[in-house]
């Protein structure tokens, strides 16, 4: 074994000065490398406290497991074995899905600064949804649409549109006397001439009205899309670049197939209300009244004429789309649960007559109706999974990472079918929500619509739409089960669509007059 020694005398002066040079890089390289590695010890140890997860494949995590329709099922199904707050990670985006209301409002409401922000969807931004208040990151143009949407459609200034919907229940129960076969299609008219009257001013008059084909596009683009931040684009933004007719691209198909139609859904409407008061003669609407305000000569509000037209969108796309699904949800259960509406039947024979219509001055009086209500907004929530928020900062919660960036999703499908909620949560049951002789009444549905600062700004307009809408069809007519050319009635599947909005794909009903008075009382309806 040979040992070598170094003498620095035996050097000369220019190999000690080109020894010395390379001094600083090996410091600099060594700080690096402790830095890195300081940086991956406390990044693994992050990764360790992240939420609980199910087992990944490498590099792209859990792409392959991540269920492609009817997520929010799934996701409740995987709460089961990872508990009420999971993550999953694909390619690098971050993802924590929230099965539990009181952990949802911890985040999204009580750290709302945090957790107010939206991710980028590819999909949705492409299709034309970018503009639009739902989808907005958390900033300046946010602030102003929404804030807009707030004066106008608060707690405290609804009421003033229970004509509208009253006017419009009335005509539904007319249409549904003669066409009950069409229920689909005139509860789908009854939630567009509600949102159109209170946005637009618009009075919807004939089935084959522009803008009822306006709200169903949105439908079907909805249902096409899918949820949003679960297309292959929204994990691959490159993807959105790829022609539409690539093999695999179905994502890209979809904004060529319907972009078009969520264009003209803005633009269309908004452009009426332009040219009607330009001539003089635009009705009162939401929007009116803010395009009275700009056109002020000494305007000075921070709105921008498309601020207007996209937070009307938003009134137009929120309201109609879920008012349809939530009534046609109603009907289904119905059809399902002949003895609620038999219940609801006489409460309503009890507290209003038979020789007139119920009305919002009878809904204090009318628990079960109420409960029925609220038990069609828990039972099948139009938006299952809820549309994510984002990280705007680290954070930890209950000892759990939760990144910068993480897209976190509120299940409101698994908190309606928590079972430290609700009792036997699968079955219909209007009871839970009056109280008895177990206790006082179940939590109301409040996942339903959102959390924080994005919770739904239209919520106490659409819940009057909904309860006139059901109180009106128990008041005049009996729903069951459709008979079949065999002579046998027809059970429906009770299957619902997948998408980021959910109802019951089509079903038959049979509707009639419960009696002959109510069926008089019916015609006799302006």
């Amino acid at each position: 074994m040979h040992t070598f020694k170094f003498n620095l005398h035996s050097l000369s002066l220019e190999e000690i000065w080109a020894a010395n040079s390379f001094l600083p890089f090996f410091a600099l390289s060594a700080a690096t490398a402790l830095l890195l590695t300081g940086w991956r010890i406390r990044d693994r140890r992050k990764r360790t406290h992240l939420p609980p997860s199910p087992p990944s494949d490498p590099i792209i995590g859990h792409y392959r497991i991540f269920p492609k329709t009817y997520q929010a099922e799934a996701f409740f199904e995987w709460s089961k074995t990872y508990g009420d707050i999971f993550y999953l990670e694909i390619l690098g985006r971050k993802i924590v899905i929230v099965n539990n209301y009181e952990m949802a409002n911890e985040l999204m409401d009580k750290r709302s600064a945090n957790y107010s922000d939206r991710p980028v969807f590819p999909l949705f931004m492409n299709l034309g949804w970018g503009v639009s208040v739902t989808f907005l990151k958390y900033g300046p143009q946010f602030f102003k649409q929404r804030r807009i949407l707030q004066q106008y459609l608060a707690k405290q200034e609804v009421p003033r549109f229970r004509p509208i919907h009253t006017d419009e229940a009335h005509k539904m129960l007319k249409n549904l006397l003669d066409r009950p076969k069409d229920f689909d299609w005139l509860i789908r008219r009854y939630g567009a001439a509600v949102i159109m009257k209170i946005a637009y001013g618009h009075q919807i008059e004939r089935d084959d009205d522009e803008f009822i084909k306006l709200t169903e596009n949105v439908s079907l683009a909805h249902v096409d899309a899918g949820d949003p931040g679960t297309a292959p684009v929204d994990f691959f933004p490159s993807l959105q670049y790829l022609p539409w007719w690539f093999p695999g691209c179905w994502f890209n198909r979809v904004v060529h197939n319907w972009s078009w139609a969520i264009k003209k859904f803005h633009d269309f409407p908004f452009e009426q209300v332009q040219r009607q008061m330009s001539e003089g003669h635009a009705p009162p609407s939401f929007l009116l009244t803010y395009l009275e305000e700009f056109s002020k000569p000494d305007y000075k509000g921070e709105h921008s004429l498309d601020d207007l037209k996209h937070a009307t969108g938003a009134i137009y796309a929120g309201g109609a789309e879920t008012t349809y699904s939530t009534i046609n949800t109603f009907i289904l259960a119905m059809v399902l649960h002949p003895h609620v509406l038999k219940k609801a039947q006489e409460e309503l024979d009890r507290v209003v007559g038979t020789q007139r219509l119920p009305d919002f001055d009878d809904r204090e009086s009318l628990p079960y109706i109420e409960a029925i209500f609220q038990e069609i907004l828990r039972w099948r929530p139009v938006v299952p999974l809820g549309i994510p928020h984002s990280t705007m900062q680290d954070d930890t919660f209950n000892g759990m990472f939760i990144p910068k960036g993480t897209m976190v999703f509120a299940n409101a499908w698994s908190m309606a079918m928590d079972t430290r909620v609700y009792h036997d949560p699968e079955t219909f049951k209007p009871e839970r929500f009056l109280p008895g002789p177990h206790g006082d009444p179940e939590q109301f549905p409040y996942a339903s619509f959102g959390f924080g600062r994005r919770i739904c700004p239209g919520r106490f307009l659409a819940m009057n739409s909904v309860w006139m809408a059901i109180a009106s069809m128990c008041a005049a007519f009996d729903i069951r089960k459709a008979v079949g050319p065999d002579g046998k009635e027809i059970t429906p599947s009770g299957e619902y669509t997948s998408g980021l909005s959910s109802f019951p794909k089509p079903f038959a009903a049979d509707i009639k007059p419960r009696s002959e008075q109510a069926a008089r009382l019916v015609m006799s309806l302006c």
